[in-house]
């Protein structure tokens, strides 16, 4: 039986779409079935997904199709046409579609909503909806509890995405440093060519368990509120976030509602500078962070590609 994977990803759309999709392609291909990807990418992506088996091509309205009604599909996309994921969704075994943003009424299959919150079901498919079906690299399977938090803190973690889209990096570890003067700040940075910021350690092209160990170690997150928000919460660190796509305004609304962040607000705000100061103030007391690490575990066990990938296999309904 093989996984296809349909995805995009690029400087400017980012590398969510593609890091989530690994995760599936990683945990199928370790229970012995095969991956093929069908990708629009840049030279970026080809470089995220060397050594996978990738068609490299515009397929969002004219996709390569499974040919044997035993495959499954994973569909990851802003804009793959509706027409298009009838067409998948007929010649595949079982098809699931990863959504964000509740933007289709999708065709027959399984829809992945992971952020947190409620939302409307439409379409033919069933939807699943939570954290507890976001796919988490395996690395962030098995994490140990955060069972204690340090009184003050002393080592900041700052991700603004992979190709850092608003260019926020440099001002956040400015503002971190303010905050926090005797902290340690680390950076991630998942491309070469986004400018390193001064004063503080960086780390460039992470695999998931070096990645997963610098959040555990850190005290405190200032995040973009993409995917990784998950990862955070999934490592009991505290996180600052920030909106720096459209798709993130659910998750910047409720994961604060679910207690494992603060929402500083989006990129473009006048006044995010004091914004950022004012969230950072507001997670000092070690209580604070205390809570929002338990809520985070709580909220995010780890098992979401498991879920996912039963399902494909016909082993759960």
């Amino acid at each position: 039986m093989t996984l296809w994977l349909y995805s995009e990803g690029d400087a400017a759309r980012g590398m969510g779409h593609l890091s989530r999709c690994l995760a599936y392609a990683q945990v199928w291909r370790q229970s012995g079935g095969d991956v093929r990807w069908v990708v629009d990418g840049d030279a970026a992506a080809r470089g995220m997904l060397g050594g996978e088996c990738v068609a490299w091509h515009a397929w969002q309205q004219m996709p390569p199709l499974p040919d044997c009604g035993e495959d499954v599909a994973i569909v990851d996309s802003y804009s793959a046409t509706l027409d298009t994921l009838r067409q998948i969704s007929g010649h595949a075994g079982r098809t699931m579609f990863l959504d964000d943003t509740e933007r289709l009424a999708y065709p027959d299959g399984l829809v992945v909503h992971a952020a947190p919150g409620v939302g409307v079901d439409r379409g033919e498919a069933r939807w699943a909806r939570g954290p507890a079906w976001q796919p988490l690299r395996p690395a962030f399977a098995e994490v140990p509890r955060r069972s204690d938090v340090v009184s003050a803190i002393t080592r900041l973690l700052v991700l603004m995405g992979g190709t850092d889209p608003r260019g926020l990096t440099s001002r956040m570890v400015a503002l971190a440093r303010q905050a926090y003067p005797r902290a340690d700040i680390h950076v991630v940075l998942g491309s070469a060519e986004v400018p390193e910021p001064a004063g503080c350690t960086v780390h460039c092209r992470l695999d998931a368990m070096a990645m997963r160990d610098q959040m555990l170690a850190a005290d405190l997150a200032i995040s973009a509120a993409g995917q990784t928000v998950c990862e955070l919460a999934r490592c009991g660190t505290p996180a600052i976030l920030i909106g720096v796509a459209d798709n993130q305004q659910k998750q910047l609304r409720e994961w604060p509602i679910l207690g494992t962040a603060v929402a500083a607000g989006w990129w473009h705000d006048a006044q995010l500078d004091e914004q950022v100061l004012a969230a950072l103030a507001a997670v000092t007391a070690p209580e604070t962070r205390y809570a929002m690490a338990q809520a985070g575990q709580d909220a995010v066990d780890g098992q979401g590609v498991a879920r996912a990938l039963a399902w494909l296999k016909g082993e759960t309904s």
